[in-house]
């Protein structure tokens, strides 16, 4: 923020910156145990007491962001009084933040360079750019002061600014050295940013054998003068502590029954990341102590939410993760007792995967054979809002609507679409359209859970929209000893088009397609083990490429070979997971948790599709999940436009059993691709998302 005032035009001007003047199962040893192994209960990843001691709290002060303006989330800004230089200086009225975009928020001087006074027209010398003063007696009273010096009409002038900060009824807020909130360019001291506030800043001048005073009437009383003009300058902005990265809208401490979760969070920046995974129930209110974490470059955590700090018992809500380095998130569900699947989704990015329309593109209610859906939402917003799902069919039809009356901003609500009330007919299949209805309307969040008659349990996001073309890394008919995938399709538009998918082979070969009519906001389902739909059966899979003359969103299930299963002694489906598909492929992937034979019970493998128009090389580098340290493992290979790449963690692969790791999948220069990891245990298969 700065402000200019220069002879003869007194005018105070403000500028927009605040300037006052999952992979495919690689092989048959991954897709099921063998037939000598003993099934066993699935494990959860760390004991209660056993939770690493970096979990209690990160003991180092988080890194801030670059200041800005706007701060995330918006502010509106109230200009009065004069310019700086005048007399009584110049006050900004800040209202309506969103404070829920970061842990913390503060606001002050943008750097070392943020204040400045000069009678010639340009603020160019060291004292015309004005210091922190080293002594500071009124901090706690709302006030800093900086002081400098500028020449004027041939002699040199004291100069002096004063910053006081107070609530907007007048009440004086505390200031803090910038430093000791992790604020490191050189700005002073800053005010934490709690709700509406006011700051006045006043520029004051001192001739020689003189007073300090305004320095607008000095200067436009001294006359005839050779100087320029008066400049006046303070530059300001707001500064993000761990800001909101991204949101896991179902978590659960042995809620309904007994589902219990726990998130991963890898650190995909270039220092330690300063976390923070803050818990929200059904009122929006916080909920817990959190859990706050320092997680190396390229290492992970593993939060539990039965460890004490999250939900209590029989508690579930939502999970926001602060963070002052990027990351990437994935959360883990357990089904009570441990003894049949279990399932993951992807955290959910904000502000890209969060709006106030959410698409669904499986909904069911004891549809094919048994299997119905529980859909997670959260008011990602800070007002109250009114909520409407619709449900529709293969037709487009609507079904049913429900309607959550004035939901609480960052609450939580679990619906199930085999509730009663809701009464969607028996054996529905189709889609859901999620919509925060009030005004202004809220951004919303939501995870689908899917549960089958034999204990399958899959998860997927809701999407934000609809695109053209969607990529899917993993495609199965009959593939790895049994493994079969569908599709879900929802038209995101109020038009008719028609969807193709074309299947490729693992090198990327042409093998066939399958196109279908869509009628307005309706469902569609592709299943691959269907010969007028699918592809030829294969041991080894394929991709797939959806395109569509109206915007789609698209997710898949896989199902796992039938298994003889605790309480199920004949051989039944019992395991399935979910993944969503990509809108585009990236350079570089992060994958939260890879694993050979973990202490959990897991064997991992990645299902790599290269989205690109030309060849690219493919890299895979671990790193342990506990320190970050590079593993002297590396999986590569070059992957044509469209092929699959299956890098598998479990025997034989390099990693040693036992060997619990993070990974990055990089490409060459101007590759592209997405991928998927699928997590395999005794009882357990799920997927996730690479970010």
């Amino acid at each position: 923020m700065r402000g200019r005032a220069q002879q003869p035009v007194k005018a105070f001007g403000l500028g927009l910156a605040l300037v006052l003047l999952t992979g495919a199962i690689p092989s048959a040893a991954a897709s099921r145990p063998a037939a000598s192994q003993t099934r066993e209960s699935v494990r959860l990843p760390v004991s209660p007491a056993a939770v690493p001691a970096r979990l209690a709290a990160a003991s180092a002060t988080p890194t801030a962001a670059p200041p800005v303006y706007p701060p995330p989330g918006g502010v509106t800004l109230t200009n009065s009084g004069g310019n700086l230089g005048a007399a009584g200086g110049h006050t900004w009225t800040f209202t309506g933040f969103d404070l829920s975009q970061e842990r913390k928020l503060y606001w002050g001087p943008k750097g070392g360079t943020a204040v400045g006074l000069a009678f010639d027209g340009a603020i160019d010398t060291a004292g015309e750019t004005m210091t922190y003063d080293a002594a500071q007696p009124d901090l706690a009273a709302g006030k800093e002061h900086w002081s400098g010096s500028a020449t004027f009409n041939a002699a040199t002038w004291l100069t002096r600014f004063t910053l006081s900060v107070t609530t907007v009824s007048g009440t004086a807020i505390p200031l803090v050295d910038a430093t000791s909130v992790g604020i490191t360019t050189g700005a002073g001291a800053v005010m934490q940013v709690t709700g509406d506030f006011k700051a006045t800043m006043v520029m004051e001048a001192q001739p020689p054998a003189g007073t300090f005073g305004p320095p607008q009437p000095a200067f436009d009383a001294a006359v005839p003068h050779t100087d320029k003009g008066l400049v006046t300058s303070y530059d300001a902005g707001f500064y993000t502590i761990q800001p909101r990265l991204q949101v896991l809208p179902a978590l659960a401490n042995g809620a309904y029954g007994g589902y219990t979760t726990v998130a991963y969070i890898k650190n995909n920046g270039s220092s330690a990341a300063n976390v923070f995974l803050a818990y929200f129930d059904k009122s929006g209110a916080p909920v817990g102590n959190g859990d706050g974490v320092q997680i190396p470059v390229n290492g992970s955590a593993t939060i539990r939410q039965d460890n004490g700090n999250a939900f209590p018992a029989g508690g579930a809500g939502s999970g926001i993760v602060f963070s002052d380095q990027p990351v990437a998130t994935f959360v883990n569900e357990f089904a009570p007792g441990g003894l049949t699947d279990a399932t993951s989704y992807t955290g959910i990015p904000v502000p890209a995967g969060v709006a106030s329309t959410l698409y669904a593109p499986a909904i069911a209610n004891g549809a094919y054979g048994g299997y119905t859906t529980g859909i997670g939402l959260l008011n990602m917003g800070t007002a109250a809002t009114d909520i409407t799902i619709t449900y529709r069919d293969a037709s487009g039809n609507a079904v049913k609507t429900q309607t959550l009356t004035a939901v609480p901003g960052l609450a939580y609500r679990d619906l199930y679409s085999g509730d009663a009330t809701l009464a969607l007919p028996a054996g529905f299949a189709g889609t859901a359209t999620i919509i925060s209805t009030s005004m202004p309307p809220q951004p919303l969040a939501a995870v689908v859970n899917e549960t089958g008659p034999n204990g399958q349990f899959s998860s997927y996001d809701a999407v934000a929209g609809g695109h053209t073309t969607l990529y899917a890394p993993v495609m199965l008919n009959n593939a790895y000893g049994g493994y079969y995938t569908g599709t879900g399709i929802q038209n995101t538009s109020t038009t008719a088009g028609t969807v193709t998918l074309k299947y490729y082979d693992g090198s990327g070969t042409f093998i066939s397609q399958a196109s279908a009519a869509i009628p307005p906001s309706a469902y569609l389902p592709f299943y691959q083990g269907d010969a007028t739909v699918g592809p030829p059966a294969s041991p080894t899979g394929y991709t797939g490429v959806l395109t569509s003359d109206v915007a789609i969103a698209v997710i898949i299930n896989e199902v796992a070979p039938p298994a003889v299963t605790p309480g199920h002694p004949g051989a039944q489906p019992t395991q399935s997971t979910s993944y969503n598909t990509f809108a585009a492929g990236t350079a570089t992937v992060n994958l939260p948790l890879v694993e050979n034979a973990g202490s959990d019970g897991w064997t991992t493998g990645l299902g790599v599709m290269n989205t690109g128009a030309a060849t690219t090389h493919v890299t895979v580098t671990y790193y342990d999940a506990a320190t970050g340290a590079v593993l002297p493992v590396t999986q590569s290979t070059d992957l044509a436009p469209n092929a699959f790449y299956g890098p598998y963690q479990g025997a034989p692969a390099l990693l040693p059993p036992g060997t619990r790791a993070t990974a990055v999948v990089t490409t060459a220069a101007g590759g592209q691709i997405v991928l998927i990891c699928n997590e395999q245990a005794a009882n357990a298969f799920m997927s996730y998302d690479g970010q």
